[in-house]
C-alpha cells in the first residue's frame, strides 16, 4: 500500500545490461520476511519504463548459530544455520553458505523449522567462519566458527578378543572436553562380515585423545573411526591402521 518511489543511478553495460546498487530503503511495519519492490528502468533520467521487473527486499539476517560446529575436516558434513529468536529466513531467491576461503556450496532452506541446511566442503583440520547469503550475493556471518576435526592414529593396535581394551585416539581438531558434543567411536571388523559397533568415548585432557573401550567379540583386525557430534549423525573419520584383535591363548598346567 506504500507508493514510494526511490531514484539510484544506474551503470551503463552494454545494450541490454545496466547495473545499480540498491539504496537504504524505508523500513516496513509489516511483519513479513521480504517486501516485494519493483524495478523501472531510465535512460534519460525522467521518463521510466511502465514493465518494471519485481525485487523483493527482506529483514537484515539475525543469525544465532550454526550446528553441528564440529565437521569433517574433508568435508562432507551437513550443517544446519539457526537464526535468533522471532527471525525469519524466508523470502530468499539463491541461499548460499560461503566458508571462509574455501569456497561456497549451495544451501536448502526448510521452512518448517525456519532453517537453513549446507553441506560444507573440504576445509582440513582448523578454524573457519561461516556466512549465509539469501541471495547469493551478500553474506552475513555466522556467530562462532567451525572446527575441521579429523582422526589420525591410535594405541594400542593390539589385544584378546573378548576382553576390554581402552583405545586412544589421536587426531587434529578434537581441542577440549568442554567444546566436545557426544564423542563416539566407531568398530567395524575386517573380515568380510563387516560387523560393526559403537561406543561412547572420552576426552583424555592428559593424552589430547579420544579414549574408547573396544571389546572385540572375536578375533579380526578392526577398523576404528571417531564422531565428535554424536546425536545420531554420520560424520565419522578413520584413523589409519588396524586393531588386530587375537584369540586368547589356552594355556596348560
Amino acid at each position: 500500500g506504500d507508493n514510494t518511489s526511490i531514484v539510484a543511478d544506474a551503470f551503463y553495460i552494454d545494450t541490454s545490461h545496466v547495473y545499480c546498487t540498491t539504496p537504504a530503503l524505508p523500513s516496513s511495519s509489516s511483519s513479513s520476511a521480504s517486501t516485494l519492490l519493483y524495478v523501472e528502468v531510465s535512460v534519460n533520467g525522467i521518463s521510466f519504463s511502465d514493465n518494471g521487473n519485481s525485487y523483493s527486499t527482506y529483514r537484515p539476517l539475525e543469525l544465532a548459530r550454526a550446528e553441528p560446529q564440529r565437521v569433517l575436516a574433508a568435508g562432507g558434513s551437513t550443517i544446519s544455520i539457526i537464526p535468533v529468536a522471532e527471525s525469519s529466513l524466508a523470502g530468499g531467491s539463491n541461499y548460499s553458505c560461503r566458508f571462509g576461503s574455501f569456497g561456497r556450496s549451495a544451501a536448502i532452506y526448510d521452512g518448517t523449522a525456519n532453517l537453513v541446511h549446507c553441506a560444507v566442503p573440504a576445509m582440513g583440520a582448523g578454524r573457519t567462519s561461516v556466512e549465509l547469503s539469501l541471495n547469493g550475493l551478500d553474506y552475513v556471518i555466522v556467530p562462532g566458527q567451525l572446527v575441521g576435526f579429523e582422526a589420525e592414529r591410535f594405541e594400542p593396535t593390539i589385544g584378546m578378543s573378548g576382553v576390554a581394551t581402552t583405545v586412544h585416539v589421536y587426531g587434529t581438531g578434537l581441542s577440549t572436553r568442554a567444546e566436545l558434543d557426544t564423542p563416539r567411536c566407531r568398530f567395524e571388523t575386517d573380515d568380510g562380515a563387516s560387523s560393526v559397533w559403537e561406543a561412547n568415548a572420552t576426552y583424555d585432557e592428559s593424552l589430547g585423545a579420544l579414549a574408547c573401550t573396544l571389546v572385540p567379540p572375536f578375533a579380526s583386525a578392526i577398523h576404528l573411526s571417531i564422531n565428535l557430534i554424536g546425536g545420531g549423525s554420520s560424520d565419522y573419520s578413520q584413523a589409519n591402521g588396524t586393531f588386530d584383535a587375537f584369540a586368547p591363548p589356552r594355556l596348560t598346567a
